[in-house]
């Protein structure tokens, strides 16, 4: 498994995945790649540490499917990982880490995720989050 197989990344991108930051943001205008970014890190992340989980969010439901989910069944090939549960919109990988598809339309949303521990938690539009808490 050779990521360089499925994803070329671009210089801004190789910098948003080589940073060491703790929280990490990757703004600008249409084209860079941020949705794709976001996706290869969740992955990578996931199939690095072995029992991870990782969480990928966009605001509402119709937007995570034309964009990360999108993406998702586009880009990275079942080589990837070892099964996909399209109810839970759920990656299980090979080393059993997680990768979950999400959305926060409304405040109370951000519940189904409380008490969860994630390794990398990417939120795709950041500029689109409105929570007030």
């Amino acid at each position: 498994m050779n990521i360089s197989d499925q994803y070329d990344p671009f210089d801004r991108q190789k910098q948003f995945h080589q940073s060491s930051a703790k929280y990490r943001l990757f703004g600008g205008a249409a084209g860079p790649g941020k949705t794709k970014a976001l996706l290869w890190e969740a992955i990578m992340q996931a199939a690095k540490w072995p029992g991870a989980d990782t969480l990928l969010l966009r605001r509402t439901f119709p937007g995570l499917e034309s964009s990360l989910l999108a993406q998702f069944r586009r880009d990275v090939p079942q080589s990837w990982y070892k099964s996909y549960n399209e109810s839970k919109h759920l990656v299980t990988s090979k080393n059993g880490s997680t990768t979950r598809f999400g959305y926060y339309q409304n405040e109370n949303d951000v519940y189904q995720y409380h008490g969860a521990e994630f390794l990398f938690i990417g939120l795709d539009e950041v500029t689109r989050c409105t929570l007030e808490r």
